[in-house]
């Protein structure tokens, strides 16, 4: 379907380009982190996928975690957010309003569903683009975060 071949090139170049576009507020997210009198935290969003996945695989990068299992956390969101059953629930509230007015067709909200899931392809595109623009995950965090990867590793 042409609406997922959309879908799917935007999600891929926003995961792409996180690190360069979202760079303060990772800075600030693992400031956070490292204060231990903000302790105990929890972090999330809307669907706890995108930016959260981000951080949470930086957040696992910074610890030492594997690629491989970084990846795996990512994908285990597809079996925690039914995005089926949410995509159903906007099919009903997108198609008509309390008057009956159709507000969108059943292309768009199938596109708006796809919001929702979680694909190996985009947590990819977010950990190369990274290492393209700043050579690895692991520079990135130490050069441009400047993060202290000893003490995230000592509280956590």
């Amino acid at each position: 379907m042409e609406g997922d071949d959309e879908v799917d090139r935007f999600m891929k170049e926003s995961y792409r380009t996180f690190c360069v576009d979202f760079r303060d507020e990772v800075r600030r997210f693992f400031t956070l982190l490292l204060d231990e009198a903000a302790l105990p935290l929890a972090f999330h969003c809307t669907a706890g996928k995108d930016r959260t996945g981000i951080l949470a695989a930086l957040f696992l990068f910074g610890l030492g975690v594997s690629k491989k299992d970084i990846i795996a956390d990512y994908m285990e969101s597809n079996r925690r957010i039914n995005a089926k059953e949410i995509s159903q629930k906007m099919d009903e509230f997108l198609k008509a309003d309390a008057s009956g007015h159709q507000l969108c067709d059943e292309r768009t909200v199938q596109k708006l569903g796809m919001f929702f899931e979680m694909r190996r392809s985009w947590i990819e595109a977010f950990i190369e683009g990274t290492n393209e623009c700043f050579g690895s995950i692991e520079s990135y965090l130490q050069d441009e975060i400047m993060l202290d990867t000893e003490a995230l590793r000592y509280i956590y």
